[in-house]
């Protein structure tokens, strides 16, 4: 009789088991997870549509962060309309220094190559050296919390061995000179309680309240996050 007990309780423990790890996280525990994340790698690839040639143009975004190394980085890379590339823009803090970089080129003329590299304590004290790496490198996880905190989120389905959710998220502000209204929808995945991929769509409307010129743009943000870090060959 004992022994059947035994038996019963470890299949019970076993399957309760199996059900807590087969549970969808709620947002509150994705959030929870996303503050405590001290190393993690993004790659985006972004593309905006607006109402003219330039305002029409691609991006590829890498970056990341590795507190513990104390060590960070982010990359853009930009195409006008018709794939030219116009702009290189890199950012790190690696091996005590700060280091920035950025190309512009219009037609296949350099309008710009600067490079810059300095020591990191002539910019950001020792003990603030954590939340300097977290406000230039951490923007990506930052922004989709943004969306999950204050937008709407439905569990749509279970993919494998991901959660995917869908987001809602709108905003409006106002300026001296300008009205601006967003909008977005997207596809959250999520493994482990942390976003792994995202496919996003945002409409924006900007109005000019002096000449009520209104120009619209759509942006399509596709991507995944990795939580390892490795520093980009570039540095």
């Amino acid at each position: 009789m004992k022994q059947t007990f035994f038996v019963v309780l470890i299949i019970l423990i076993l399957f309760s088991g199996c059900l807590t790890f087969e549970r969808a996280p709620s947002i509150e525990e994705v959030l929870r997870a996303m503050e405590e994340v001290n190393e993690y790698q993004y790659e985006f690839y972004f593309t905006n549509i607006g109402i003219s040639e330039s305002e029409t143009f691609t991006q590829l975004m890498r970056g990341g962060m590795n507190l513990k190394r104390r060590e960070g980085f982010e990359e853009i890379v930009t195409y006008n309309f018709d794939g030219e590339l116009i702009e290189i823009y890199r950012t790190a803090v690696f091996d005590g220094k700060y280091y920035h970089h950025q190309l512009r080129k219009n037609k296949g003329e350099i309008l710009e190559n600067v490079t810059e590299e300095n020591l990191l304590e002539s910019i950001v004290s020792s003990e603030n050296i954590t939340t300097f790496i977290e406000g230039h490198f951490a923007w990506s996880l930052h922004t989709l919390s943004l969306f999950l905190k204050n937008g709407s989120v439905e569990l749509i389905e279970k993919d494998g061995d991901f959660y995917v959710f869908r987001v809602k998220y709108s905003t409006k502000t106002w300026g001296e000179y300008y009205e601006y209204i967003g909008n977005l929808t997207g596809i959250i995945w999520v493994n482990d309680a942390l976003p792994i991929r995202v496919f996003l769509n945002i409409t924006t409307i900007t109005i000019d309240l002096h000449s009520n010129i209104t120009k619209r743009a759509t942006s399509i943000v596709r991507g995944n996050i990795t939580y390892s870090y490795s520093s980009p060959e570039w540095l």
